[in-house]
């Protein structure tokens, strides 16, 4: 295969990608038909069948390569950065930034992913799982730099992270649309405080 070819098949297949993200996202994955993806995509119905088995081997692609991405991510920033809050920072306005760039990608990763048992079930948690995995590893960190309180579960704390980021998000989506992409390095901040420092006020010792 030629060059030229092998790049129109990689623009095909992300167009399929990219329109199938859509469907989801405004259907629901159960709702979704290959044929809603193909007529979104402006290809035959049965060429999304080239390059995808089913409805589920397509999301499991997508899901795969997106979540991919955030965990390279999140380990540059691991790499980058010095202190822990530092770190939740960066990783939360990169959260922040991608919900604002792409709201449809992220309304999939959330809602038709994370909270579907049948999905997870069926073996698409491992790169959700590689994330969290990630962010145990920076929360451990923090520990032996006594940052952050050696008593809590690391595995707790990320898991709790990211239900905080999965909730902002859906309510993002639900009350606020646009309005809360902006000031998105104020919002961080704010998320990262109230996540590391909580919201009770600190006891004066008698």
């Amino acid at each position: 295969m030629s060059v030229k070819n092998i790049k129109r098949v990689e623009e095909k297949r992300e167009s399929i990608i990219n329109s199938a993200i859509k469907v989801f996202a405004t259907k629901g994955f159960e709702n979704a038909r290959i044929s809603d993806i193909a007529s979104e995509a402006g290809t035959a119905y049965g060429l999304v069948y080239h390059y995808f088995d089913s409805k589920e081997d397509l999301l499991k692609k997508i899901i795969e390569e997106k979540w991919t991405l955030f965990l390279k991510s999140i380990k540059e920033i691991d790499e980058r950065e010095r202190g822990f809050r530092e770190k939740i920072t960066k990783i939360t306005a990169l959260l922040l930034e991608t919900y604002r760039k792409f709201p449809e990608l992220m309304r999939v990763l959330v809602a038709e992913y994370s909270r579907s048992p049948r999905l997870i079930k069926e073996g698409m948690k491992e790169p959700f799982m590689k994330v969290i995995k990630a962010l145990e590893r920076i929360v451990k960190k923090g520990q032996m730099a006594e940052e952050v309180r050696k008593d809590i579960s690391p595995m707790v704390a990320s898991l709790m992270y990211m239900g905080v980021i999965d909730t902002i998000f859906t309510l993002a989506e639900i009350e606020y649309k646009g309005k809360f992409t902006k000031n998105l390095e104020t919002r961080a901040k704010a998320i990262v405080d109230i996540y590391l420092n909580g919201l009770c006020k600190k006891q004066k010792e008698e």
